[in-house]
């Protein structure tokens, strides 16, 4: 069995300098996000949930009087088993509008309610409002910096998280583009992520040339046995992998997407590995079989 899952960058690898004085609006044309997304209540616990889909534009539309662009999901690509159950579907997701001298995104709901989605002008100190804001609890800007998209470097904005989420200038939230906001460390919380984002061609986020391909078709995998097991996940730093199934896994490493290798083990005949505490962040599971095959999947450590 194949996973197709991309794993997100871990964001506070990216290189930063001084802000930057210049804003970056959000594209109107020409552009798309790739989104991965985990279930964490239901992985683990006698199934998995993963989900891939693109999120694009999709044409322009009046209401009210302004002027929207429209963003829909074309395409998922699903991975369930046991209990765990389909989340997100495709279909048109709303629209948004820019106040680009205003620095502000707005996002209409399917349902025809618009809301703040993104204020690009928050200081340190300032309660993240909107549609993306916590169903519970608030989140508050820790810092601010900047980060490299494409060839430019782009405002940032750090809210403390679980799971290393920053507001980046015309980019979005890389928890999501459109998904509220779980400030708390939740290892049982659903898990969204922009894992890419590419516009005209190119893919900006989260490094020049990180590998972008636009999601074109949907797919689902239901009910197949699952090699390897990993939970809890995320998790505060700790995971226990269960080896089972065939093809046989001889080698896991753990990585993340500079490279950087945090662990690899040589696999004889365990069924059962501990795999101690990592720093909180984003890190690649890469798993490797007889044949030489290999899958890799997404671990997510909290604070």
């Amino acid at each position: 069995m194949k996973f197709n899952l991309s794993v997100i960058l871990v964001i506070a690898t990216l290189s930063t300098k001084a802000q930057t004085g210049t804003y970056h609006p959000f594209p109107d044309s020409n552009a798309y996000w790739n989104i991965s997304f985990t279930k964490g209540m239901c992985n683990g616990m006698g199934g998995w949930d993963f989900e891939d889909y693109c999120i694009l534009f999709s044409g322009d539309t009046l209401i009210g009087n302004k002027s929207y662009h429209k963003i829909y999901v074309p395409y998922i690509q699903k991975y369930i088993s046991g209990t765990c159950t389909q989340t997100n579907f495709k279909g048109y997701k709303g629209a948004i509008r820019q106040e680009i001298e205003n620095k502000k995104v707005f996002f209409v709901t399917p349902s025809g309610a618009e809301n703040l989605l993104y204020d690009f002008n928050l200081n340190v100190g300032d309660t993240l409002k909107g549609y993306i804001r916590p169903i519970s609890g608030v989140a508050k800007v820790i810092a601010i910096d900047s980060v490299l998209v494409g060839s430019e470097y782009r405002k940032r904005w750090n809210f403390y998280s679980s799971y290393n989420a920053y507001m980046i200038e015309g980019v979005g939230f890389t928890y999501g583009l459109i998904q509220h906001y779980y400030p708390v460390s939740q290892t049982d919380a659903d898990y969204y992520s922009i894992f890419c984002f590419n516009q005209n061609g190119q893919t900006l986020f989260p490094v020049p040339g990180y590998s972008c391909t636009l999601i074109t078709s949907s797919s689902v995998q239901t009910h197949v046995q699952d090699p390897v097991k990993v939970y809890p996940n995320p998790s505060h730093g700790s995971y226990v992998v269960e080896l089972s199934g065939s093809p046989g896994i001889i080698e896991l490493q753990i990585s993340d997407l500079t490279g950087k290798v945090f662990w690899r083990k040589q696999i004889q005949n365990e069924s059962l590995i501990k795999i101690g505490k990592l720093p909180a962040g984003v890190y690649v599971l890469t798993s490797r079989n007889k044949e030489n095959r290999t899958t890799n999947r997404k671990l997510v450590s909290c604070p």
